[in-house]
């Protein structure tokens, strides 16, 4: 789960949002929907290492001085600890605002808290960099970060060490190193990523096991931790690990690809932050109103089959949202009215996170050569995990599917589903430029859906799958049986009506 830091520079100008755009308002009607307060299952409940996503969580920062042998590293690459980059440090962590605290809290409507410490400076002198950056099987690093921790705990003895594993698996919740040395190779155990050292400690003692790790290179702001802590909470990146490749399903606005803006509604879903409407078919016509997603995480889950559905965002339906500037999506918005345009839309997603168990890997050659393990699955509908209860089944957990265009190269999946993106954002022009290589890769105010606009499954069904070919059913074989309709937006709501479609 190595995260790709963008650089890109875009026109900024001022932030204009109408007043109204238009359309007739329309109130909820009483059937054809639920609102559920509390989903079936959060990314959590499949890997107890990854960190609580509420309630009051501590996260700790150990800056890393590398003292001892350089070897072949150039000086160049080393920026070295000062009391100024220290408080930036900590400003960019805890700061409250423009930091990982206010993010969070913001994108979690204040579910989640998180507080924690800036450690003093490890000095490591024993392992030098180069050799750091030479064990691909990172074995090196996680010596590095066993030693960070251990010295840690032994020399600040008045810490309550427990605080900072609330969930007492004996192991830190949130643990985040930043180093001095500044890796500039993707993909280097010192570029910034995060991992699982498979290193458990106690209650007491407890050590680093999930963890992310940066540079000083990277902290001219706080935008790769709060990337990087998102895969602490259990989140994909939402980009093509393929090598060389500009795709991107979800069109690289979004923190868990571009490292820019807001969650999305599905890494919401993944947490539990949200309490999403959904499509329950028992209405032959639907109307259901909705807030901006960054107001109040107002969401539409439209299943094919409501009765199939398990509760959760670990399934496969299309996620509808009001996509405005508003949080955190005030500050990246201004920076690209030249994309967005002034006025919110509606991003309709397609979700294929159906979850899988099983005992064994079988492993495959991605495009670069290397061996792969990925979950073996021999039965698709045995090993599907449809509850909680399906997870205890089963020692290993994977996604089904992944946004790489070829599924070796990404984190997660099976072979059976190599053809079906995780997460694919609709584009309303109804072509898929996103999924094509040569293709433009980025969100417009095109792609989103607008006053009276429609959808219908066979306008949008090439969305469903990497090779942008139209199907006739959905990647679960079920029939979906919805249109709807944008009826009324505005700057903070919109109001969708779904006519249920006779077959």
């Amino acid at each position: 789960m190595k995260a790709k830091v963008f650089k890109f520079i875009i026109p900024v100008a001022t932030l204009a949002v109408t007043s109204c755009i238009g359309g007739q308002k329309k109130p909820n009607t009483k059937t054809g929907f639920v609102k559920v307060n509390e989903v079936s299952m959060v990314a959590s409940d499949f890997n107890n290492a990854y960190a609580p996503s509420t309630g009051e969580v501590k996260l700790l920062v150990i800056p890393i001085s590398f003292t001892g042998d350089a070897k072949d590293k150039p000086s160049s690459s080393y920026i070295d600890w000062n009391d100024t980059q220290i408080n930036k440090v900590n400003d960019f962590y805890f700061g409250q605002s423009d930091s990982l605290y206010a993010y969070y809290s913001a994108a979690s409507f204040n579910q989640l808290h998180i507080s924690g410490m800036v450690a003093p400076i490890y000095e490591n002198s024993t392992i030098a960099t180069s050799d750091v950056c030479d064990d691909i099987s990172y074995q090196t690093l996680f010596d590095l970060i066993e030693n960070a921790v251990n010295w840690l705990e032994d020399t600040q003895e008045e810490i309550n060490w427990s605080e900072y594993d609330l969930n007492q698996d004996g192991c830190i919740d949130n643990v985040h190193l930043i180093t001095n040395y500044y890796e500039q190779e993707w993909s280097e155990p010192l570029w910034p990523h995060m991992y699982q050292t498979n290193r458990i400690g106690t209650l007491e003692r407890p050590s680093a096991n999930v963890y992310s790790i940066s540079n000083t290179g990277f902290m001219t702001d706080s935008i790769t931790s709060i990337h990087e802590q998102g895969h602490i909470f259990g989140l994909q990146d939402y980009y093509d690990y393929s090598p060389d490749s500009e795709i991107d399903y979800v069109g690289g606005f979004d923190m868990q690809s571009h490292n820019c803006f807001d969650w999305n509604s599905f890494s919401k879903l993944s947490m539990g932050w949200v309490k999403p409407y959904v499509i329950n078919g028992e209405a032959d016509v639907t109307t259901v109103n909705i807030k901006a997603a960054a107001i109040n995480g107002d969401c539409i889950i439209i299943p094919a089959d409501y009765s199939s559905w398990n509760g959760s965002a670990f399934d496969e339906y299309f996620l509808l949202e009001l996509f405005a500037p508003y949080g955190n999506n005030k500050k990246d918005w201004r920076k690209n009215l030249s994309n967005l345009g002034s006025k919110p839309g509606i991003r309709l997603y397609h979700v294929d996170a159906r979850m899988y168990g099983g005992n064994s890997y079988e492993y495959y050659s991605d495009s670069q050569g290397r061996s792969q393990a990925k979950l073996k699955v021999d039965d698709l509908e045995d090993q599907l995990i449809k509850s909680k209860e399906d997870i205890s089944r089963w020692s290993i957990k994977s996604f089904g599917a992944n946004n790489s265009s070829n599924w070796t190269d990404g984190n997660e999946g099976i072979v059976q589903l190599g053809n079906n993106p995780l997460l694919t954002l609709v584009q309303k022009g109804k072509h898929f430029t996103f999924a094509s290589i040569n293709g433009r890769h980025t969100l417009s105010s095109g792609d989103l859906f607008k006053l009276g606009d429609t959808f219908s499954f066979e306008d949008y069904s090439i969305f469903l799958n990497k090779e942008a070919e139209a199907q006739e059913l959905t990647n679960k074989g079920e029939d979906f049986p919805y249109t709807f309709t944008i009826d009324y937006i505005d700057e903070d709501d919109a109001t969708i009506t779904f006519n249920k479609v006779k077959h």
